[in-house]
């Protein structure tokens, strides 16, 4: 390759030949990817011809560098890009297979005012994230669509999970970043309150490598996208049971921001819903976003009906009843 001081390049398998109007010393800097190392030396006329051994793979990535520095310009060492790090990269893969769920959304504002009060009398408090994973748990009984998964491959099909498997969305710190990480539960409707708790609670505390959901994003992102993908593929589109065991059939994510909620936004999973921030007359929005492969707007309606009962009824019951056995 030759790579001339008024930018024209050849490439031909061979060293690098440079024939320029610059000092030694701006040729035998980092350009960007590789060090180009100067072999020969020899003036010709006003210019300098500099023989560079390089590696002619790494040659046309650095051409655009090093015309750069052979024609007097200053090259930046910082790069303008970089790979994409892992917590992007299973991102990534939940946007591409989300695209691919047609869901549908809707908010929902529902008044929890008795469920305030009753929560704050347990002890310890049980978070909301827990009673809205037993709350969707416990109407998925009523409406087994909040177990249903739409198969397309390798023929299209509805699959019914024989039991709730809820998936939690959790920020976390790892390696210096804010990740969101995937972690499931399984049976919520059999758990307690404090129980599902007490596993909520791990799930924002406990090492990122000792949660089975966490060890599973970091390992898969490690491949490469021709390989993660189609597994991914096959356990979201091929088998109902890889599906609900290792994605869950529904998803909690709590986003309590003020005089905020999110307005779009997309989910491999049949049912997703999206708890906001508790107003102080006890208002607390919910959005959910839902397959219309497998419920309609009116259906997904009755669906938050029985939510909403179940959190007024049994979680409510649940809760004044730990109350009372802890005050004994």
């Amino acid at each position: 390759m030759h790579v001339l001081g008024d930018g024209g390049v050849c490439v031909k398998p061979a060293d690098l030949v440079v024939r320029a109007r610059a000092p030694r010393a701006s040729i035998a800097l980092h350009c960007g990817f590789s060090q180009f190392k100067v072999r020969a030396v020899a003036t010709l006329g006003t210019d300098e011809c500099y023989e560079l051994s390089v590696d002619l793979l790494q040659a046309k990535k650095d051409a655009r560098a090093l015309r750069s520095a052979l024609c007097g310009c200053a090259v930046s060492p910082d790069r303008r890009w970089s790979a994409v790090p892992l917590h992007r990269r299973w991102m990534c893969d939940v946007v591409h297979f989300g695209k691919k769920s047609h869901v549908v959304a809707g908010n929902w504002s529902i008044n929890v005012a008795q469920v305030a009060a009753a929560r704050k009398t347990s002890c310890p408090l049980i978070g909301w994230g827990a009673i809205w994973v037993k709350a969707v748990a416990l109407a998925s009984r009523q409406w087994p669509e909040l177990r249903i998964a739409y198969l397309p491959f390798p023929w299209p099909r509805l699959y019914l999970h024989p039991h709730a498997v809820a998936t939690m969305v959790v920020e976390r710190e790892w390696n210096g970043q804010r990740a969101v990480f995937f972690d499931q539960i399984k049976r919520p409707e059999l758990l307690s309150l404090a129980e599902i708790d007490v596993i909520l609670r791990g799930l924002k505390r406990r090492p990122i490598e000792s949660v089975g959901g966490y060890r599973r994003l970091i390992r898969f992102s490690r491949l490469p996208w021709i390989v993660r993908r189609p597994l991914w593929s096959f356990a979201l589109q091929w088998s109902g049971w890889l599906r609900s065991q290792y994605f869950g059939t529904y998803s909690v994510h709590s986003f309590p921001v003020r005089r905020a909620q999110v307005m779009q936004s997309t989910t491999p999973l049949s049912f997703s819903l999206i708890y906001g921030h508790l107003d102080a007359n006890g208002d607390l929005l919910a959005q959910v976003l839902m397959d219309h492969r497998i419920v309609d707007g009116l259906t997904s309606h009755r669906i938050m009906l029985a939510v909403e009962a179940a959190m007024k009824q049994d979680i409510i019951a649940e809760l004044t009843a730990a109350a009372t056995q802890s005050a004994r």
